[in-house]
């Protein structure tokens, strides 16, 4: 009895690769691209201007699990005025509204609603703000109380 060995024709074992190895390429330079405008970001907020704001709304939602643990959605939004005109944000950070589960007690003691906050906001574009600036919400966060 003879068995038959298969073989992939070698055109069709590069194209395969090349067709796999260009996917994870194009992954990884999105993710790279995603990782340094969040960094720019960051590092920009440092130097943007503040004015006092108010928090209006605050409601922590489970969204997941997992080996690390229990993760939480902090949906935040806070009322700032600049020169006259009003704004409302949704962000407290430029890392995501995402807190796990050593965070949540300690940040919704640190942002009630009717807390008076700082607001960081960009000079060239008003509307984007954030509640903490930089690139550290763990350490922001620890040293506010």
């Amino acid at each position: 009895m003879s068995h038959k060995k298969s073989e992939i024709h070698p055109l069709l074992g590069f194209l395969g690769a090349f067709f796999f190895g260009s996917v994870l390429l194009i992954a990884g330079l999105g993710i790279t691209y995603l990782g340094a405008t969040l960094l720019y970001e960051a590092r920009a907020s440092l130097s943007w201007h503040t004015c006092e704001g108010i928090i209006t709304h605050l409601e922590i939602k489970r969204s997941g699990g997992g080996r690390g643990g229990t993760r939480y959605a902090a949906h935040i939004r806070y009322d700032y005025t600049v020169e006259g005109e009003d704004y409302t944000g949704s962000r407290y950070t430029n890392r995501g509204n995402g807190i796990n589960s050593n965070e949540r007690d300690k940040f919704a003691a640190t942002y009630p609603v009717g807390t008076l906050v700082t607001v960081y906001y960009s000079p060239n574009s008003r509307e984007t703000s954030l509640l903490v600036h930089g690139t550290s919400y763990a350490h922001s966060l620890v040293s506010q109380r």
